[in-house]
């Protein structure tokens, strides 16, 4: 039935509805996943040339240390201390180690005479254990004693660490000792943190920093000899020379009368000239 409006009594008129699109409701879109950048493998000859690459660099880093001691070596041949800090310090770059320091025997003891990288902690253990005994089971003074090197992966293992080992905490050490004449006159040595072995290439190096050591200090003594020798030489020349005057004999003096006042002057008078 229809309804009747109260007023006029005729039939309500339906109110008109405006048809309201409907929205459409709409998955959220996936995000895209970027796909990976195809890579393309490196063919052996690209290989070939980047390792070619880093050994030529590794070897003109090398060649420029080693030109730098000899530098050093040539500019203050009586003056040690520059060498040897020079050289730890190129010995713990190279080698890629936390500490190093180099070693000299003096009769029957070792002295630590250059370090680098080292602590202030370490500074006081080091002088408090150096200088050490030849005979002691320090591997510096094994490495000395023995004439060999010493190459530990683990001294917590191993022993014969020192106290430098607990200020420090190094776990491995290379140590290789500086011969003359097959006779040990003093080590140097690098220290890491990792319990691991040294690459065979960083062994090599350590010999040559060792062999850099001994140029040093034999040009040391060499130099000192010759200066010595030299001084000697000329307080015999002063000495000599008023004896030698004698022999001079001026033109003005007789032939035979100037070597006859300079026989005077000797127990055995010369031969006379012919």
């Amino acid at each position: 039935m229809r309804r009747r409006s109260g007023a006029g009594g005729g039939p309500e008129k339906p109110q008109s509805r405006t048809a309201m699109p409907r929205k459409r409701s709409t998955a959220p879109k996936a995000a895209r996943v970027a796909s990976p950048a195809k890579t393309t493998p490196e063919s052996p000859a690209q290989t070939e040339v980047a390792r070619l690459t880093i050994e030529l660099g590794e070897a003109r880093e090398q060649q420029a240390a080693t030109s730098e001691v000899l530098r050093l070596i040539a500019d203050a041949p009586t003056d040690l201390a520059p060498v040897f800090d020079r050289i730890v310090k190129n010995a713990a770059r190279l080698c890629q180690s936390v500490l190093s320091a180099v070693y000299r025997r003096e009769s029957e003891q070792v002295h630590l005479v250059a370090h680098d990288q080292f602590s202030p902690a370490s500074v006081a253990a080091v002088r408090k254990a150096y200088p050490a005994p030849l005979a002691s089971k320090n591997l510096i003074s094994v490495a000395i004693r023995e004439r060999r090197v010493v190459h530990e992966p683990d001294v917590l293992v191993s022993g014969g660490y020192s106290e430098l080992q607990k200020t420090s905490g190094y776990r491995s050490i290379l140590i290789e000792p500086m011969l003359r004449d097959e006779v040990a006159i003093g080590a140097i040595a690098v220290m890491r943190l990792e319990p691991q072995l040294f690459p065979k290439a960083q062994v090599e190096l350590l010999r040559t920093f060792a062999g850099q050591a001994v140029i040093a200090i034999e040009n040391t003594r060499l130099f000192t000899d010759c200066r010595s020798a030299a001084g000697n030489c000329r307080n015999r020349w002063k000495i000599c020379a008023p004896r030698r005057a004698v022999w001079c004999r001026p033109k003005s003096w007789p032939r035979w009368g100037g070597w006859w006042r300079a026989s005077r002057t000797r127990s055995t008078p010369p031969s006379a000239p012919a």
